[in-house]
Order: C-alpha cells, then sequence, then structure tokens
C-alpha cells in the first residue's frame, strides 16, 4: 500500500473511532464538575482540604472532617495520636508547609500535599519539623506528619531522614486518596447535619471529582465496555479466535505506533517553533520598556528545556523572566540564575503564582493559552520592575 494511503487509512480509523466514541457518550449523563472547569492544582487541594479541616460543627461542637482524619489514621497500629482535638488553626502555605493542623503548644500536624506528584526537596519534611520545633517550639512527640499521595508512596529518605523517621516512628504515614482520603470523605459525609445543604452539595462534588481524578478509566468503566465492543464489531474481531484477535489488534498497534511517532515528533518540531515565534514576539513588545529597563533577550532551543528569557541590565537578585517548554509543559515566571535565597523576596511574591520549594524559581505559572504566552510575561515583567524601581 502506497505510503500516502496508509496514512488516509489509519486518519480514517482514527476519525472512525471518534464517531463510535461520541455516539456511545451522548448515551449518557453530561458530567459536570466545577472543580474541572478550574483545573484545580495542587494548592488549591491544599485550600480544599484547609477548609473542609476548618469546618467545626456547631451542633456537634466537633471538628468533624478532621475528627474522621485522625479516627481513620488511629484505625492502622502504626499511627498513634492520643490528643484532644479542642481548637485548631489549620494555614495553607505557610512557613512553606503545605497544611499546617496545630493547637497552641498541644500539637503540630504537618501535611505534606503531593497529589500531583510533586518532586521531593532535600531535607524538605525534616525542615518542616525543624520549623515546628525550633520556631513554633513544638515538642518532638507533639509534632507529626501526614505525606498524601495519589497511591501512598513511601516518605524518601532524601526527604525525611531515618533518623527523623526512626525518631517519629507512629507520628508519621503515607496516605493515599483511595484508600484513606475517599473513606475518611465518605464518612465525613454521614456525619454532616442535614441542614447543610452547600457543605453536602461542595463535598459531593469533591468526591466526583478525586473518583475522576485518580481513574476515570475506573469511573467510566460501564461506557467504555460499550466502547469496547462496538470497537470489536467495527474491527471484524466477534469471529476470530484468541490468537487471530491478538494478532490484529498487533497489526494495528504497529500501524498506530507509527503514526503516532510522526505526529509526536510532528509535535515537538511546531512547540519549538512556537518558542522561536515567542521570542520574535518577545522582540517587539520588549521595545516598549527596553529603554527604562535595558533588558537583555535570550533564545534557547538546543537543550531539553527551550525557552525565551528577559535579564534586567540592573539584576542585584540575579534573576531573569522566562517562559519555558519543560518537555511538553509549558510555564513562564521569575527564574533565578544564581542562588536561591532561603527567604522569597517580597517582590518576587506573586498571586496565583507557584511559590514552591523549586530551586531555580522564586515564582511560576503554567500557560494554557499559547495566544497568551508573551503577553502575560511582559505583564510580569512591567508589573514587577516597575513595582521595584519605585
Amino acid at each position: 500500500m502506497e505510503p500516502k494511503s496508509q496514512v488516509n487509512k489509519m486518519i480514517a480509523e482514527i476519525d472512525c473511532f471518534q464517531k463510535i466514541k461520541h455516539s456511545i457518550e451522548k448515551e449518557y449523563p453530561y458530567r459536570f464538575n466545577p472543580l474541572d472547569a478550574v483545573n484545580i492544582d495542587e494548592n488549591a487541594q491544599s485550600r480544599i482540604l484547609a477548609e473542609l479541616l476548618r469546618y467545626k460543627c456547631r451542633k456537634k461542637d466537633d471538628y468533624l472532617f478532621a475528627r474522621e482524619l485522625i479516627n481513620h489514621l488511629q484505625d492502622n497500629e502504626d499511627f498513634i495520636f492520643s490528643e484532644n482535638i479542642k481548637n485548631i488553626e489549620v494555614t495553607v502555605e505557610k512557613y512553606r508547609i503545605d497544611i499546617l493542623i496545630r493547637q497552641k503548644k498541644d500539637f503540630a500536624i504537618i501535611v505534606e500535599n503531593k497529589l500531583y506528584d510533586a518532586v521531593d526537596q532535600p531535607n524538605q519534611i525534616d525542615r518542616y519539623i525543624d520549623f515546628c520545633r525550633n520556631y513554633l517550639n513544638f515538642k518532638d512527640d507533639s509534632i507529626y506528619v501526614i505525606y498524601l499521595t495519589p497511591n501512598e508512596s513511601k516518605i524518601p529518605f532524601s526527604s525525611f531522614s531515618v533518623e527523623n523517621q526512626s525518631k517519629f516512628k507512629g507520628r508519621f504515614k503515607s496516605v493515599s486518596v483511595e484508600k484513606d482520603l475517599l473513606p475518611i470523605l465518605d464518612k465525613f459525609e454521614e456525619t454532616i447535619p442535614k441542614d447543610q445543604n452547600l457543605l453536602n452539595s461542595g463535598v459531593d462534588q469533591y468526591i466526583d471529582y478525586l473518583k475522576y481524578f485518580m481513574d476515570n478509566e475506573k469511573y467510566n468503566s460501564e461506557m467504555n465496555g460499550k466502547i469496547k465492543q462496538e470497537l470489536v464489531n467495527h474491527l471484524g474481531l466477534e469471529n476470530l479466535n484468541l490468537v487471530e484477535k491478538l494478532e490484529k489488534i498487533g497489526s494495528y498497534n504497529e500501524g498506530i505506533e507509527s503514526f503516532m511517532s510522526y505526529m509526536n515528533n510532528m509535535y515537538n518540531d511546531f512547540r519549538k517553533d512556537l518558542i522561536e515565534h515567542w521570542y520574535d514576539q518577545c522582540a517587539e513588545k520588549r521595545l516598549k520598556f527596553k529603554e527604562e529597563y535595558g533588558l537583555e533577550l535570550k533564545l534557547n532551543l538546543e537543550t531539553e528545556r527551550k525557552y525565551v528569557e528577559l535579564i534586567p541590565n540592573k539584576n542585584p537578585d540575579n534573576i531573569s523572566f522566562r517562559i519555558e517548554d519543560d518537555i511538553g509543559s509549558v510555564y513562564y515566571g521569575i527564574y533565578i540564575l544564581g542562588k536561591k535565597e532561603d527567604q522569597i523576596p517580597t517582590k518576587y511574591v506573586k498571586d496565583g503564582f507557584e511559590m514552591d520549594e523549586n530551586p531555580k524559581w522564586y515564582a511560576w505559572k503554567y500557560i494554557k493559552d499559547y495566544n497568551e504566552g508573551i503577553d502575560l510575561l511582559t505583564i510580569l515583567v512591567e508589573e514587577t520592575l516597575s513595582k521595584n524601581s519605585d
């Protein structure tokens, strides 16, 4: 078969699959969850959990979600918590700790949120413990650690030393969404008073979001089963024996893999072209503030991380403003050309930006609309430099 005919056949099969999929999807209720629409990130997840932890039921005079969390953890023999929850304070992203639950000097619970598999920084948990010990004056036996992950990953020794894991035995626990958080939310929902309609609705939405977030294949298992059966019929597999089915699907897979290889190469080439296009746009836009700030414009297309950056002439903090493509993720922000300060300078703290432990960034944010890439970078440059020149 001619290469052009092979490509046309592959595209026709993909179009056919899309029609089958869309046809079956129409048979099911439209799934709407506001949390999907706003693209919540790790910080937003922390804020949601913090709000639930702060909720104190007046009728029962108790923190219902916090209580279910502790009760669930206490069901495991490897977690010991004997404190009495009376009046807790919950903070988010304060002291660089994702969530901190504390009660006067009674106890402090560090919650490290790794729901999006953020990279563990060296000595991260150890530093949080040191902060609770040395600055908040909690004793070691009053400090607890909860490590929240999608699938019950263990805390790496690089983040939480062997010495501390031994010292805090019984006071730290890896918690997963499916085995821990979802059952906790289910039990919490059962305890919510019936007159709390908005809270019930919100928890329902959050549970639905987490189930879909964890495994949308399982979430849509019935619908996916119908799609699979339609594909069996379309590909003529129903009357074949098992070996013949595998051979026929294997031949399709080979074609798809070859097709996807070309498509991925094209996609990466176009992303490289996009970075170059942004460089050209930046060259034009920087003229607006070139004289005032003396910005140097740089382009890098040679390494895996491709980027455009603007470097201020007067640059005591050794920073740049960068828009970067890092293996498929595109983001922009304030990049650090030198060594990161222990404390982020106030002038580089930006609302809505990630202010995490990444050693090379003060603030960064994903770009969701590529048409806005350089406009967003330009606004960040102007707002930051004009503010700092006042």
